[in-house]
């Protein structure tokens, strides 16, 4: 088991590596985020880098909802946005990065 994380067990806290906590992860729907489904595909897919985290999202989210137009957007500086009607949709901060995905009806 990689120490770091044997650490983070030790001290409780729970801390993945990039520093996103065990509470981020939550398993119900928020303001923010409105699918577990896809917020853990974030989780997962995202970086250092947003190009690459925007482009793995995406893959892994076309993958996960087939015949759905996805759209996916990631920045490390704040940023502003309107969706209207989107049915499936979650903002997930990771370390430095955010990135917000939406899926078109």
């Amino acid at each position: 088991m990689d120490p770091m994380v044997e650490k983070f067990r030790k001290t409780r806290k729970m801390k993945h590596a990039v520093g996103a906590t065990r509470s981020q992860l939550k398993t119900e729907p928020s303001a923010k985020c409105n699918s577990v489904k896809l917020k853990k595909i974030m989780h997962q897919k995202m970086s250092f880098s947003a190009t690459i985290s925007k482009q793995m999202i995406y893959s892994a989210a076309v993958m996960t909802y087939p015949r759905r137009i996805v759209n996916v957007i990631c920045s490390r500086h704040s940023f502003s946005y309107i969706v209207v009607t989107s049915p499936i949709y979650c903002e997930h901060r990771k370390a430095r990065l955010t990135c917000f995905t939406f899926l078109q009806p």
